[in-house]
């Protein structure tokens, strides 16, 4: 169940929310790699989380997905699985933690890298998220935002072949051993 964020510890009784972000680049172009960094802010003692990314496969594929930078520190154990299934339109991620307890402690949960693979307009969403404590109940969590719109646009068209030689202006030919005059 998704709840706002919380910034001041709550009455008796009631719980923290772990607020859990994403970042994306929203217009690439075709063939561009992409980084989508899924992030937890500061946290009352998260010690596992999981979630699914989404996303249509025929406008970006996922290619990679690496852990971030939560629950990196001297006295925890973290352990990472990141799946991406055979069609690519999906990314399954789980970051466990033990260890000395994370209470405020935020950070990049998980990088996946994209490659954008056709001009079109998807949304990457975050779904089945369970975020843990320590002790394995689950917590409260706020997820903003829950979808990021990515319009993958056509690549860029060629610039004149003159303007990939070094230095040459347009009107300008390199010159050739034939051309040397010896």
């Amino acid at each position: 169940m998704g709840l706002a964020p919380i910034t001041e510890q709550q009455p008796s009784g009631a719980a923290w929310a772990a607020p859990i972000t994403m970042a994306v680049s929203q217009t690439p172009h075709v063939g561009e790699m992409s980084d989508l960094i899924i992030g937890l802010g500061a946290n009352a003692g998260v010690g596992e989380i999981s979630f699914t990314v989404q996303f249509d496969a025929n406008v970006l594929q996922a290619r990679t997905g690496t852990e971030g930078d939560w629950a990196a520190g001297e006295g925890m154990e973290a352990h990472f699985v990141a799946e991406i299934p055979d069609a690519a339109d999906r990314v399954e991620i789980r970051r466990t933690v033990s260890g000395k307890a994370l209470a405020g402690h935020g950070g990049s949960v998980a990088l996946v890298q994209f490659q954008a693979v056709a001009p079109g307009t998807t949304s990457i969403r975050i779904t089945d998220v369970m975020v843990k404590d320590l002790a394995g109940h689950s917590m409260a969590f706020s997820l903003s935002p829950s979808n990021v719109p990515v319009i993958v646009q056509s690549p860029p068209p060629p610039l004149p072949e003159a303007a990939h030689r070094r230095g040459a202006t347009p009107n300008e030919v390199p010159a050739t051993e034939a051309d040397t005059g010896d």
